[in-house]
Order: C-alpha cells, then sequence, then structure tokens
C-alpha cells in the first residue's frame, strides 16, 4: 500500500462512518407532513396543529388562519423527526364558528414525506 493511501484511508473512512450516521435513525432526519383538512361544511378560517411524541410530549405547535374562509387544502409542516410513532392533532374552526378536533396516528420510518388524513374525534 503506498504512502498517500494509507494516509487517505482513515480519512475516507471517518467520512463514510459520518455520512451513515447523519442519515442512520440515531439522529432526527427532517419530514415533512402533509395534513389535509376537511372539505365538507363551511369555509375553515383558522387550524391549530399539535404533534406529541410516544411519550406525550408536545414537539410543534403551529397555528394558521385562513381570511375570508380560504383554507388550502393540506397544511404543509416541516419537522425533524427520529423513527418512531407520533400523534397528530388538528384542530379547526369554521366561519360558522364550528369546531372539531381531529387526529392521526403516524408512524415514522425513513420516508421524507408523510400524508395524513386525520379523522374526527
Amino acid at each position: 500500500m503506498s504512502r498517500r493511501l494509507a494516509v487517505r484511508l482513515p480519512l475516507l473512512a471517518a467520512l463514510a462512518v459520518g455520512l451513515w450516521l447523519w442519515q442512520s435513525s440515531l439522529f432526527p432526519q427532517p419530514r415533512e407532513l402533509l395534513l389535509r383538512l376537511p372539505s365538507r361544511g363551511p369555509p375553515l378560517t383558522r387550524a391549530e396543529l399539535q404533534l406529541y411524541a410516544e411519550g406525550g410530549e408536545l414537539l410543534k405547535r403551529e397555528e394558521r388562519s385562513f381570511p375570508g374562509g380560504g383554507a388550502p387544502d393540506q397544511l404543509r409542516v416541516e419537522i425533524a423527526l427520529k423513527r418512531g410513532r407520533y400523534l397528530c392533532r388538528l384542530f379547526v374552526e369554521d366561519a360558522s364558528g364550528g369546531k372539531r378536533q381531529l387526529s392521526r396516528t403516524v408512524e415514522v420510518g425513513d420516508e421524507r414525506t408523510y400524508e395524513l388524513e386525520p379523522d374526527a374525534r
């Protein structure tokens, strides 16, 4: 083995291990959650998202308003998550003042994007 290769080999090995660890499930990875909003009934004016870890810890809370009822078909949320099970709660309010709570459990694996259609509770 040449001297140049002997010097570079440990560096290349360390780089490969670092890249593998960075992409592994040991660390949170960027994820994208796409939550479908209810399309029936009066137009939505407000939505609040809460994302909980399996142990009940609140990881993310976001509120969004839709003046004039111009709510999109889905909410897009970006968050760094490890593999595991998470509870997503969605509280929506419509133009008539009606309020609903929706929820869905999501099992996070290797995918980057998860589409959720929360159920009424």
